[in-house]
């Protein structure tokens, strides 16, 4: 087994970073999930090589991690990747700590995080608006999520959009009104996670731009589906509902309604 091990940890290394291969390889590892698979990430944590060093945080974001089967050892591994993402200086090796604390979800790394989202590498950012959304009712991290789906990168906008709007169940004026400025937003992922936040709060700002994509955009409807059902208070498309068209009349109803009401609200707040 132990050269086994071995071998896998090898394979983490061959080709590019995003390569099925080495992913392949973590996988497998993380599915062993031992004391010597922990052990051995351990040691690459500390290893001269950046790539070696993100691997072995990529392999112990999930340690052992399946369906119904927890992480293996979650505090030892926490407690390695917080003392890793404050020290280490490559952005990947970084990100890749940064997307481990927030799969282990322990509040010690917490601070860690929001540190990480001020980084100057995005792929940093992007790991840290990630793992922020495991913190979802932390006031300090929504504080946090407020300012990264203004961020300039596309993937870090959307994850931290879909924490804030998704993954959070806070309900306030301000994260109303933050999310409804990202309804334009120029990536098509925001503007959907925007719509999601917004529907799940009720806000009836989302109606006119949520019947606008479905119409436009037929071919990406899951997201925007799932929008206008729970702006409808649905948990499924009801019988009898065979399209997107069925959803859109159905917005369109509550559009007649909602219309008049935010144009009054509108001259309230722009006299």
């Amino acid at each position: 087994m132990r050269d086994e091990i071995s071998d896998l940890f090898a394979q983490t290394l061959v080709g590019d970073y995003d390569d099925e291969g080495p992913w392949n390889a973590i996988r497998s590892l993380r599915d062993i999930g031992s004391r010597a698979v922990f052990d051995q990430a351990a040691q690459w944590l500390a290893a001269p090589d950046p790539l070696r060093r993100a691997r072995a945080a990529d392999v112990l974001a999930q340690l052992g991690v399946d369906i119904g089967r927890p992480h293996a050892f979650p505090e030892e591994a926490c407690d390695l990747l917080i003392a890793r993402a404050d020290i280490e200086t490559d952005p990947r090796a970084r990100a890749s700590a940064i997307f481990g604390l927030g799969h282990i979800a322990r509040p010690q790394a917490l601070s860690v995080l929001l540190r990480a989202a001020a980084a100057d590498s995005p792929f940093v950012r992007h790991a840290a608006a990630f793992a922020l959304g495991s913190f979802p009712q932390a006031p300090e991290a929504r504080a946090c999520l407020l300012r990264l789906i203004r961020d300039p990168e596309d993937d870090v906008r959307d994850w931290a959009t879909f924490a804030l709007g998704v993954l959070s169940d806070a309900d306030s004026e301000e994260i109303r009104d933050a999310l409804a400025q990202l309804l334009d937003d120029s990536f098509f992922d925001v503007r959907v996670e925007a719509m999601k936040g917004l529907a799940k709060r009720h806000d009836p700002r989302v109606v006119a731009p949520l019947i606008g994509e479905l119409e436009n955009r037929p071919e990406e409807p899951n997201g925007l589906i799932e929008a206008g059902l729970e702006y409808l208070g649905l948990d499924d498309m009801p019988p009898g509902w065979t399209t997107t068209r069925d959803l859109t009349d159905a917005l369109r109803q509550v559009e007649d309604h909602v219309a008049p009401c935010l144009r009054v609200q509108s001259r309230r707040d722009h006299p």
